[in-house]
């Protein structure tokens, strides 16, 4: 029995240190990944772009979603606090930053892949919405919602039975779970995809209409085409870049969202 026991620990104690190095792996190269876009999107040429202006707040939000969840973690396991149990408003507060953070970051990214789309339209009123002074004031809008739709979260959030939790048998429970599915986890990135396919078929379909038109005339004005391929050409940059931030996303900041929500379900389900 000694000697079982002594392989369990020693097991524990290397899960342990692995999760560690995870960590501490993740806040680096996140913080890392974070300060470069940063650095980036706050170029003389970029700040320029709507859709990088989406970027420049995602990376924001990202920095901070990374500096606040895997920061919490380290706190936690390693410091044997209990003041999430006894503090009321630091349970309601962290339960909320722990949802508006990433989903924040998540809904701008969607904003930037919006912006691609609507900067390829053939309408002309569509494309006017694809401009600096309507990302901006988009971007205020976008903050205001995103943080004003999880308000119902240091609501019901309180201590209950010495424990940060929901009202044990609330119906709120539910409402709370299908908003944790539906709004955080799988809307943003349903929407980021639908509009990313959307705009690479409208490249493709700009692009075979510029052909069909160069072939009929026999003799083509070589300016108009030129314009569209460098065009076309920005918004490849600009869907490399996006592309760029969502592998940044996912790889160092959703390991610390997938945690936080982790979190949130085994409070719900295991009291």
């Amino acid at each position: 029995m000694s000697t079982v026991s002594s392989y369990s620990t020693t097991l524990t104690n290397i899960v342990s240190n692995i999760t560690l190095y995870v960590d501490y792996c993740s806040l680096i190269l996140g913080i890392i990944g974070s300060i470069c876009n940063l650095i980036t999107f706050t170029g003389r040429q970029m700040r320029q772009s709507s859709a990088v202006l989406y970027l420049l707040w995602s990376t924001i939000f990202q920095l901070l979603t990374i500096l606040y969840c895997v920061v919490m973690r380290l706190f936690y396991d390693r410091s044997g606090s209990n003041l999430l149990n006894e503090s009321p408003i630091f349970c309601k507060s962290r339960y909320y930053l722990v949802l508006v953070l990433p989903s924040l970051a998540s809904y701008y990214i969607f904003l930037a892949a919006l912006d691609r789309y609507l900067c390829t339209s053939d309408s002309v009123a569509i494309r006017s919405w694809s401009q600096i002074k309507v990302a901006r004031r988009l971007a205020i809008v976008t903050l205001i919602i995103g943080s004003a739709i999880s308000i119902h979260v240091p609501i019901f959030y309180d201590i209950y039975k010495n424990q940060c939790q929901i009202s044990p048998g609330s119906i709120y429970t539910f409402v709370f779970i299908g908003y944790l599915i539906i709004i955080i986890t799988f809307l943003p990135n349903i929407l980021m995809l639908i509009f990313s396919l959307m705009t690479v078929s409208t490249i493709r379909k700009s692009r075979k209409r510029v052909g069909d038109a160069v072939r009929a005339n026999h003799t083509p004005n070589q300016a108009g085409p030129q314009r569209l391929q460098v065009k076309f050409i920005k918004v490849r940059i600009y869907l490399l870049v996006l592309l760029s931030v969502i592998i940044n996303n996912e790889l160092f900041m959703d390991k610390s969202i997938n945690l936080c929500v982790f979190e949130i379900f085994r409070s719900l389900w295991y009291k």
